[in-house]
């Protein structure tokens, strides 16, 4: 179809109605990060913020295409399963630049948090009310997409002094309200904070670390909260990742090091079994870990190894939130692949038959992956369903996969 001369206009592109095919939407402008809204879990939301520097978009010196005085955007995209097509809901203007973190709300889908280029960082509130359904109208869509964008409101701004957010995550134990860890750099310190924003309390400063560098490349920092220890964070810190308990001090954290060849660039903990521990660095290497067998006097090692999956560096490596035999990696080498490691999940498979051994390679095995035109830095399961997942890469391309049916049957059968 011919692009919309509006900023950043989005293109649904339609599929065949089958669960198992893919749904596309483009987003014309570069774009680095992708989340389901974990608030809603009865439509399949997924929410994206573009990353573009105004001016550096190739014909466009003056922002003609991008419009909207060059500011970047939010588009929040809906799954419709019975046309299987993904649509857009709204687009929202993010006036503080290029989106380079992004988390919505664990317990309203209108709050979502971003950190904008200039460093600032903001929880957001999006207005109106957001519609339900699997019902649209063409020109409703056609509306939004020609519509100006629409403003958000600033709830409450964090005091960071311009600081870049590497990372940020909300609480996720039930009644936690608005309670978030933020992980930034100042200089050559990592600094964890935790703050309420129900209050719009101060930050309490948790830890300052030396940053270790392998070697002279920046690598951002990831952080997870532990769903099974309320108190426990985790974040990479350079080839290693450090464990932190909120109610010890700082100095008391537990450092587990030398876990990849190269820079850790993304963790995240088993939902259903505790101390199960995945993390994606710049060696290619998805490793699980057990982080509770852990010694000062000798290193880690890891319980599972997945090779060959990825030929430059990982970026994303998420644990589906319901099945733990299922694993989301993405990488700069343009490909999302996903996983189903059974041997070391809280529910493995039965013995498979020689025929499917034969076929699968056992229990542990690439089920499917998605070459894209350019790096994905963004993945994300579907908070309302276990078997979708959405990703996005650099040049604005959202793609909404499934899990395969037979890879459903294995893990429900």
């Amino acid at each position: 179809p011919p692009q919309n001369p509006h900023s950043g206009t989005g293109l649904a592109i339609k599929t065949n109605m089958f669960s198992s095919q893919s749904a596309e939407y483009q987003i014309c402008l570069p774009s680095r990060h992708i989340s389901s809204l974990p608030a809603d879990t009865k439509q399949h939301r997924f929410i994206v913020g573009t990353c573009f520097i105004p001016g550096s978009i190739e014909n466009d010196p003056n922002n003609a295409i991008t419009g909207n005085d060059g500011n970047n955007e939010l588009h929040l995209l809906r799954f419709h399963e019975e046309l299987n097509e993904l649509m857009v809901d709204i687009i929202l203007d993010h006036p503080t630049g290029e989106v380079w973190n992004l988390k919505p709300s664990l317990v309203d889908k209108n709050l979502v948090l971003t950190c904008g280029g200039n460093g600032t960082t903001v929880l957001w509130r999006i207005p109106g009310v957001l519609p339900d359904g699997d019902e649209y109208q063409e020109e409703d869509i056609n509306a939004v997409l020609e519509s100006p964008r629409t403003p958000m409101e600033e709830t409450a701004r964090l005091p960071l002094e311009n600081k870049r957010l590497d990372s940020a995550i909300w609480n996720p134990e039930p009644g936690a309200g608005l309670d978030l860890v933020t992980l930034h750099r100042d200089g050559g310190e990592q600094i964890l904070s935790r703050w309420n924003l129900d209050n719009s309390e101060p930050a309490t400063t948790l830890a300052k670390s030396t940053v270790l560098f392998h070697d002279a490349t920046y690598a951002p920092s990831s952080a997870v909260w532990d769903p099974h220890s309320p108190s426990v964070v985790a974040y990479t810190r350079s080839r290693g990742v450090t464990l932190h308990d909120l109610r010890a001090p700082a100095s008391e954290a537990t450092l587990l090091p030398f876990l990849h060849r190269y820079n850790v660039t993304s963790l995240d903990y088993n939902p259903n079994r505790p101390g199960i521990m995945i993390t994606g660095g710049d060696d290619t290497l998805l490793k699980f870990w057990d982080v509770r067998v852990h010694s000062s006097s000798r290193a880690i090692r890891p319980i599972k190894i997945c090779r060959g999956g990825h030929t430059h560096s990982l970026t994303q490596v998420k644990y589906n939130p319901f099945h733990d035999q299922l694993i989301l990696s993405g990488g700069s080498d343009d490909r999302v692949n996903l996983w189903r490691v059974s041997s070391i999940s809280s529910a493995p498979l039965l013995e498979l038959s020689s025929e499917e051994n034969e076929e699968d390679d056992g229990p542990d095995v690439r089920v499917s992956k998605t070459e894209n035109q350019e790096s994905v830095y963004g993945v994300s399961w579907s908070a309302c369903d276990a078997w979708c997942y959405g990703m996005v890469s650099f040049d604005g391309q959202v793609v909404l996969n499934h899990v395969p049916s037979k890879e459903k049957y294995k893990i429900l059968l």
